[in-house]
């Protein structure tokens, strides 16, 4: 199975067109952490590989979830 590319260097237009994708209406309750990691990532935040793992994670199904990641990237 090949593995997707890294959304590290994905345009903000097509991040947001893959949650909207997802089940669970996830573009109404991602999409500001879509455009802040964005933002962070142009800014180069000292946290910019801890943020990237997590950004990861809203593209999987939550069902598939080990903890709840959303609300683990809102705290930075």
């Amino acid at each position: 199975m090949r593995q997707s590319s890294s959304r590290g260097r994905s345009s903000l237009q097509t991040d947001l067109k893959r949650l909207a994708t997802l089940a669970y209406h996830r573009l109404e309750s991602s999409q500001d952490l879509v455009r802040r990691s964005h933002r962070l990532r142009k800014a180069g935040h000292a946290d910019l590989d801890h943020l990237q793992k997590l950004y990861d994670w809203l593209f999987v199904p939550i069902t598939l979830w080990p903890i709840d990641i959303e609300g683990l990237f809102r705290i930075f």
